[in-house]
């Protein structure tokens, strides 16, 4: 395959995921290989298709192989409570495909079971296998490794909800149109898999998406990029002057799923990035909100007196002067490329001129994509952010202000998710499933909890616990409705940097204002959390700093004081803290801790 690779014109893949890895490991330069999508086969679709079965079952169908991680589902099934429920499993063991591989897999990776709610069909044709789909209350699809992943498609042409792995291809070519689990954590596959048995809310939402979702993808539109691409590359003469037709059937589907050009549907939000020192991460934010659904929105990019020149960087990327550069073995490249069109559709502020009168006439007026507002000096993170909210208060057009961390990408659906969740369940404050840039099927956050006796904040990563233990939104993002903040006003200055987000929220429900978070909504942060950090946000380094960790100190008494009758375990928890600091060598740390539990 290497030497196949390299001696190639030019290589089709099926995803971008699978590109990446091609560049990777065989190191192909990325402009000669192209990704033309697989698709699901629409003429085969029965049209009152009846269930195979008397009982309801859940679906997974794939080839007995290690990767698809048969023996996880079936230990996650035997965990659900309902005993008429049955597991469906429909794959050949094929060692003329894959070798000795598949024998391994069906002998010691799928668990040899007396439990007679589990079936195993082996192969099926079309026909019974779209039956099957059609019946099924879940199709779950926990592979651990995919280049594209055609069954879960299938399903969701079938009109089936699907419950897919969170890793490699699947968030790629799914979107926000499934339900993800960490396919490692059989814990969470079980979870999962009972939420959507049992939401009928979600499930109607993910069938809905889920046809759209399949419509993206046809055959026809897949060869037509192909042939593009080797007229391009010299080959093919006989289709020069040919056009490929689009049957009406597919032409009708894929009209459904464009972008809406008529954005008056969508309330107007003001996305506010918050730029220090970290132009590069700032830039790529940008690009993946470019590259968003949501369409009626401008980007408002506050520049916190940065002294890198950040501002200058900014500027010569939105003139198209500068490109994004991302390393081929980055999964999320997708989100973020390729680069748009850059037409100067930006204009820049100074942060006095929201202080001039006159100054809502011009700001009014703006109809640019991409604002761009230098502040004088950089007085911390709500400060920096309240330039923005201060801005889109005088512009007075906005529905919702989106705070955004700038080390963040964010899904192609996310604002819209997250749009939808607000206005369904008039939340003032939505947040979104936060996930590692790094590891993208690790959650780092789903929102916050906070220990009200020792005063310290902890994020959630289970969506069990959202109900209970939400507390605050995590600041990296942080969705504001118009009434929200014409109630409670602006952010917290007083913080500088922590707990100004657990303020807010705080504050948000002491005026009997709901939150919640859009598990649909996802963004990739790539700050890593330090399970010792004592911070509220996920804006922080490890607190391994002196002036972090007493800034983040300060800040926790600052808030306990504010909104906590905890006098007795916040010294208890600061002991603690102090002895933790002991044990790192942190011993100025742990000494100026010492003395603040003494001044508390």
């Amino acid at each position: 395959v290497p030497r196949l690779a390299h001696r190639a014109r030019h290589i089709f893949t099926v995803s971008q995921f699978s590109k990446t890895e091609l560049c990777r490991h065989l190191l192909i330069p990325a402009h000669k290989v192209s990704v033309v999508y697989n698709a699901a086969d629409f003429k085969k679709l029965p049209q009152n298709p009846g269930s195979p079965y008397p009982w309801p079952y859940i679906l997974s169908v794939g080839a007995l192989e290690p990767r698809k991680n048969i023996s996880r589902l079936i230990t996650a099934f035997q965990k659900l409570q309902n005993k008429d429920l049955r597991l469906v499993i429909v794959g050949a063991n094929s060692p003329q495909i894959f070798g000795k591989m598949a024998e391994l897999s069906s002998v010691n990776l799928v668990p040899t079971t007396a439990d007679s709610r589990i079936i195993f069909t082996g192969y099926l044709e079309d026909k019974e296998l779209i039956n099957l789909y059609a019946g099924a209350e879940v199709f779950c699809y926990p592979s651990l490794y995919e280049g594209f992943g055609l069954p879960p498609l299938e399903a969701q042409a079938c009109g089936c909800p699907v419950l897919v792995s969170d890793r490699t291809s699947l968030p790629e070519i799914f979107g926000n149109s499934a339900l993800y689990c960490n396919p490692e954590d059989i814990d969470d596959i079980a979870e999962n898999l009972q939420i959507l048995m049992d939401d009928q809310n979600l499930r109607a939402k993910l069938i809905r998406a889920g046809k759209k979702n399949w419509r993206r993808f046809n055959w026809i539109n897949s060869t037509k990029k192909i042939v593009a691409c080797v007229q391009k590359q010299g080959g093919l003469d006989f289709y020069k002057n040919r056009s490929l037709s689009l049957p009406n059937y597919l032409d009708e589907a894929d009209s459904t799923h464009e972008v809406p050009k008529n954005s008056s549907r969508m309330p107007k939000v003001c996305i506010i990035v918050l730029n220090y020192n970290g132009w590069a991460d700032t830039i790529e934010c940008l690009e993946s909100l470019l590259h968003c659904s949501y369409v009626n929105y401008q980007i408002v990019v506050v520049d916190n007196a940065s002294n890198d020149d950040s501002l200058k960087y900014c500027k010569a990327w939105a003139n198209g002067q500068l490109s994004l550069y991302l390393e081929p073995d980055n999964h999320l490249r997708y989100l973020s490329q390729p680069a748009t069109t850059k037409t100067e559709n930006f204009t820049c502020f100074q942060q006095a001129e929201l202080d001039k009168s006159g100054s809502c006439t011009r700001i009014r007026a703006t109809s640019e994509k991409i604002i761009f507002i230098e502040a004088k000096e950089n007085q911390g993170y709500a400060a920096g952010n309240n330039i923005g909210l201060k801005w889109a208060t005088l512009n007075d057009s906005f529905a919702y202000c989106w705070i955004l961390n700038n080390d963040t990408v964010v899904a192609r659906d996310c604002l819209e998710q997250m749009v939808n969740f607000a206005q369904d369940n008039d939340f003032a404050i939505t947040g979104t499933t936060l996930r590692n840039y790094h590891k993208p099927y690790a959650i780092q956050s789903l929102g916050g909890h906070l220990n009200k006796f020792f005063g310290t904040s902890h994020p959630i990563r289970r969506k069990y616990e959202l109900r209970e233990k939400l507390d605050y939104i995590e600041g990296a993002s942080f969705l504001i409705s118009k009434k929200c903040l014409e109630t409670i006003g602006f952010l917290p200055e007083e913080y500088f940097l922590f707990f100004e987000e657990v303020d807010y929220c705080f504050n948000t429900r002491h005026h009997c204002l709901q939150m919640g978070t859009a598990l649909q909504a996802t963004v990739f942060h790539k700050i890593k959390i330090s399970p010792e950090n004592q911070s509220a946000k996920l804006t922080s380094l490890e607190c391994k700093d002196e002036k972090l960790d007493l800034l983040a100190l300060e800040n926790r008494i600052r808030f306990s004081r504010k909104y906590l009758d905890n006098r007795c375990g916040l010294k208890f928890g600061l002991v603690i803290s102090a002895l933790i600091r002991l044990q790192r060598k942190q011993f100025q740390q742990a000494w100026q801790i010492m003395r603040k539990t003494v001044e508390s």
